[in-house]
């Protein structure tokens, strides 16, 4: 597990934010009585075809939500699981930091130490990190040769 990918969980909790406040969107446009898609009487061609394009947003933003939330999902077991080799402090730190998403400061609160200290806890977790990725890789190469 590297640094880059460790990142990543930033922009992919990002990118569930806004695909769930489209889907939200979606789905209030989809039930608002002046979409035209619902109520009383007659609708006209125009408000059907509209009221079905709408229902194939709705659906596409759910499957690209689905995919994030997933991508997200993933990124998240594979740092607990790479944290599961740390010492507890370096572990808290990499959990809180890119599982719960908090500032370095609400870190620093939580554990008792200072920004710096928190900081460096963080540089040598995820030294050992990717120390330990590397091993992994070269070995899982060398069992094939």
């Amino acid at each position: 597990m590297t640094k880059d990918n460790m990142s990543r969980t930033f922009t992919m909790d990002k990118q569930v934010q806004k695909l769930a406040e489209r889907l939200e969107h979606l789905r209030y446009k989809q039930t608002s009585p002046r979409s035209g898609t619902l109520g009383l009487g007659v609708q006209n061609s125009r408000n059907v075809h509209a009221g079905q394009d709408l229902t194939v947003k709705v659906i596409e933003a759910e499957e690209a939500l689905d995919g994030a939330v997933g991508e997200l999902t993933r990124l998240e077991w594979q740092i607990l699981q790479s944290a599961n080799g740390l010492a507890a402090s370096q572990k808290a730190v990499i959990i809180w930091r890119y599982i719960c998403r908090l500032t370095w400061k609400e870190i620093a609160k939580r554990a008792d130490l200072s920004e710096m200290q928190v900081q460096r806890i963080h540089k040598t977790a995820i030294a050992a990190l990717e120390e330990t990725s590397n091993i992994e890789r070269k070995g899982s190469c060398e069992s094939f040769v």
